[in-house]
């Protein structure tokens, strides 16, 4: 490829040699005659350069990696389970309440995802247990639920249930997900509430959870 500084330099040789094989010698019309069939050429090949040095800093400029954007992210560290959680930058993390390690707020949907350990002793009867109480405090604190559902689901490398159940909050349905997982004596629970679109918020944000480096 050539060097665009260089080629730029030629151009502009080029163009110094048109002109002054052209224009030092207009007095005299038999010299003027004689020069400009080499001077015009010179003239027209110097612009040629040019434009293709031009042309050939404009392709380099555009092949040119870009730097990667670079992402904001918060990290909670649960040292306790091995894990950790990446939010982006649309999550807004405060410090956790008397209840909670920490509550995140996501800025787009308004989710609210809140992770909290408890630690039980004997240690806990079983993750299956401890999706029924959650469930009886749940009904106890909303009142009617409308929909209740289940299941089995991984987090990082550690089985975790999930819970998700319905409720009507001002004359809107509101969904609330929780999330819970287990290592000894510990009980982590990530919680969710929200409507439809926070909870693919948060959803997004627990496949996040990784086993910690």
């Amino acid at each position: 490829m050539l060097n665009v500084p260089l080629t730029a330099g030629f151009g502009a040789l080029a163009r110094t040699l048109g002109f002054r094989a052209t224009g030092g010698l207009q007095d005299a019309d038999e010299r003027s005659d004689a020069w400009d069939p080499v001077g015009a050429p010179l003239r027209i090949a110097g612009w040629l350069i040019v434009v293709a040095g031009a042309g050939l800093a404009i392709h380099a400029s555009a092949r040119m990696p870009r730097p990667a954007p670079i992402e904001v992210t918060h990290t909670v560290s649960l040292p306790e389970f091995g894990l950790q959680v990446r939010l982006p930058s649309t999550w807004n993390l405060g410090p956790g309440q008397p209840v909670t390690d920490f509550v995140a707020t996501h800025s787009d949907t308004g989710a609210i995802l809140a992770g909290a350990v408890t630690r039980t002793d004997p240690p806990a009867p079983g993750l299956d247990a401890a999706i029924d109480r959650i469930i009886e405090d749940q009904r106890a604190r909303l009142g009617t639920v409308e929909k209740i559902s289940r299941g089995v689901m991984a987090v990082g490398l550690l089985d975790a249930r999930w819970l998700k159940l319905s409720f009507l909050r001002e004359g809107e349905m509101v969904r609330l997900r929780t999330v819970a997982v287990q290592r000894g004596r510990s009980t982590l629970t990530l919680t969710c509430t929200g409507g439809a679109a926070a909870q693919k918020a948060c959803e997004a944000a627990i496949q996040s959870v990784t086993m910690a480096r």
